[in-house]
């Protein structure tokens, strides 16, 4: 068996090929590969060749919104909104109020990212300022403070995490006349990304 690990699929398949074999391909998701680069093989390099060796190959994450998933808290599920003037598909709303509160997520070790974007949704007090705190397995992914206009970029790798907790607190001390008073914390469309595996096992909706 050539040494084939980090050519893609393609030049791998027509190396074997050449070689008189019939390859088998068997996709896995790596977080730290490009999807459709040759991972490992079998036979391992320098062993006899077989007749059908098998290429694993890294292949494209499943993913599903992190609203699809059971959490424990205040944080609900939303089909539509705005954050910072940006349309939100799906997502989570928290209602913020004086006491900090906790919604929580057990990912069971299985997934590797979590991307979005976090601010203040667009309905919200004008005056609105809140705390957002999200950990996984108590390592910060983002703390910081957000103002009503404002949103930060999530991308972070939760790779092996157990739990995933969203903490919300409001920091704003006035509220403008004439409005509501509520504020909401938005994950605007956020996602777990994984092996279609890992989704299924967690109960997502891919």
């Amino acid at each position: 068996m050539p040494p084939l690990a980090g050519k893609t699929l393609e030049e791998a398949t027509k190396a074997l090929e050449l070689m008189g074999t019939q390859p088998a391909v068997k996709r896995i998701y790596d977080p730290k590969s490009t999807p459709g680069a040759v991972l490992s093989t079998d036979p391992s390099p320098g062993s006899p060749l077989t007749m059908t060796p098998t290429l694993t190959v890294a292949g494209a994450p499943g993913s599903a919104p992190l609203s699809g998933l059971k959490g424990i808290g205040n944080c609900g599920p939303i089909s539509s909104g705005s954050v910072n003037g940006t349309k939100v598909t799906n997502g989570l709303r928290c209602a913020v109020g004086h006491n900090p509160t906790t919604t929580y997520w057990i990912l069971d070790r299985t997934v590797a990212r979590l991307q979005g974007t976090i601010g203040i949704d667009d309905s919200s007090d004008t005056a609105a300022t809140a705390r957002i705190t999200i950990t996984a397995d108590g390592k910060p992914l983002l703390d910081q403070d957000i103002a009503y206009g404002q949103s930060a970029n999530l991308d972070a790798d939760i790779t092996g995490v157990l739990r995933l907790e969203v903490t919300v607190t409001e920091t704003s001390t006035s509220k403008k006349s004439g409005t509501s008073g509520t504020t909401y914390v938005v994950l605007g469309n956020a996602v777990v990304l994984g092996s279609a595996a890992a989704i299924a096992a967690l109960g997502g909706t891919p």
